[in-house]
């Protein structure tokens, strides 16, 4: 499959440079290396972030509601009055 894939890019680069003989394919450029970097950079940023996110309002959901079904109940049957609240008034 990898070798399929390379081979497929190849042909490409092959193609694009006998019609224009001047350019190269795929050049691997500074500025496309910081970008990638940067990139990543910010993917493990934006992980972390979700991950801190995910534990507090877990946590803060965990605490309003607990184990309890009846309060569980009851705060879903809220949460839908209010939408229902929301939408007439919009």
């Amino acid at each position: 499959m990898v070798q399929a894939i390379s081979v497929q890019a190849q042909s490409w680069a092959n193609s694009v440079a006998s019609i224009l003989p001047g350019v190269n394919a795929h050049p691997t450029s500074a500025p496309e290396v910081i970008l990638i970097v940067l990139f990543f950079i910010s993917l493990l940023g934006s992980g972390y972030l979700t991950f801190k996110l995910y534990y507090v309002f877990g946590w803060t959901i965990y605490k309003e509601l607990g184990c309890d079904l009846v309060v569980r109940n009851v705060t879903y049957l809220y949460h839908i009055y209010v939408l229902l609240i929301k939408s007439t008034l919009n």
